[in-house]
Order: C-alpha cells, then sequence, then structure tokens
C-alpha cells in the first residue's frame, strides 16, 4: 500500500480517526492548494446563484451599530 500511494521514505503522514475507522494520507506540500476548490458549487453554479444567495444570506444580518 505504501509504494501505491508513492510514500518515500521521509515523507511526512498524517492520520484522522472517524467513527472507528483509520485514514492515513500524504502530508500535502501545501494545505491551501490541498484544500483549493473544495467548496466549489456550495453556494451556487453561477455567478447569479451566487450573488443571489448572498443576498438572501445577508438579508438575515442585523445592522451593527457604531458607538
Amino acid at each position: 500500500m505504501v509504494r501505491a500511494l508513492g510514500i518515500q521514505p521521509g515523507d511526512k503522514l498524517v492520520m484522522t480517526v472517524r467513527d472507528g475507522s483509520m485514514t492515513l494520507i500524504k502530508r500535502p506540500d501545501s494545505w491551501v492548494d490541498h484544500y483549493a476548490g473544495i467548496a466549489e458549487g456550495l453556494y451556487g453554479q453561477s455567478k447569479e446563484e451566487i450573488d443571489e444567495y448572498l443576498r438572501e444570506s445577508r438579508g438575515d444580518w442585523e445592522p451593527v451599530e457604531q458607538e
């Protein structure tokens, strides 16, 4: 399995445990790059859908009073 994953001596690994299962992955060189795009489509598929989502969401906000 180590060879199949391309893990080499000196590589850093990340282990997570969830619901009794363990996951082991090679640590990414960049966590930013690793997670980039993870929420794609979460707020809409087009610019218009995303803008509409933001308008609706922000409509629930209450104004902050300035002192």
